[in-house]
């Protein structure tokens, strides 16, 4: 029954990759890999938009499934999660220099692919559906509901630390309700003063979304970092930013 579950939510998975132009490009964990923009080009905002769309949609089909099962099925409520990352990549056919064409696979490699499979790994700390990275919400942001929820520092594949800016993709364009995006405004204006070293004014604006919106895990884990730095004396906060090994 377990197996039955996993492929059924798979052949959702796959089946929207292919609806919205993408391309598998393997199954990974418990769940798929997949790009745009090859072997046929795409403009960079089609390709992120048609990901972004993509990823919404199979959490809604995943939603209606679970619906369609038992009641008991129904009640496990499937999580999905997703990471969105753009940048360029090396596409190609790989082969592993095998003469036999069954062990031919047009895959990609690069970067952007780990940067995705981090990215996804993140929603599990702020409790959120999809996480892009900051080129892929900008590329979405005309169309598509996204927020940033918090700055974050890694290492980059040279071992370069860099800071990187994560975004929450949250609907479509004007499918939230007013509370929330009044919550939104408000945590990017907390956000900005946390960036800027008031971390006063950051932890009463987060406070206040808080109130709001009592179970928004980002407002949560950014309060709770504003408090603790106010609680640090004889500290100097020169950084908005988090680390994270990934």
């Amino acid at each position: 029954r377990v197996f039955q579950i996993f492929n059924d939510c798979l052949g959702i998975m796959i089946n929207e990759v292919f609806e919205h132009r993408g391309i598998v490009d393997r199954i990974a964990s418990y769940g798929v890999i997949a790009f745009w923009g090859a072997p046929l080009q795409q403009p960079g905002s089609e390709q992120a938009k048609q990901a972004a769309e993509c990823a919404l949609a199979i959490k809604d089909k995943i939603s209606n499934y679970c619906e369609t099962q038992s009641e008991k099925m129904a009640s496990l409520a499937l999580k999905t999660s997703c990471g969105i990352s753009t940048g360029e990549a090396f596409c190609g056919t790989i082969d592993a220099g095998s003469r036999d064409t069954q062990f031919a696979q047009y895959s990609v490699i690069g970067e952007p692919v780990e940067g995705a499979i981090a990215l996804e790994a993140l929603n599990k700390i702020y409790d959120t559906s999809f996480i892009l990275g900051s080129t892929a919400a900008h590329l979405v942001d005309d169309a598509l509901e996204t927020r940033q929820i918090d700055s974050i520092t890694s290492n980059d594949s040279k071992g370069k630390v860099e800071k990187r800016a994560v975004f929450e993709l949250m609907t479509t364009k004007g499918s939230l309700p007013a509370a929330m995006e009044e919550a939104i405004a408000i945590y990017r204006s907390a956000q900005l003063s946390f960036e800027e070293g008031d971390i006063k004014e950051a932890e009463q604006l987060f406070a206040t979304i808080l109130k709001m919106v009592p179970s928004d895990q980002p407002t949560s884990i950014m309060l709770k970092r504003c408090r603790e730095l106010l609680n640090t004396q004889g500290e100097t906060v020169s950084s908005g930013t988090r680390r994270l090994d990934i």
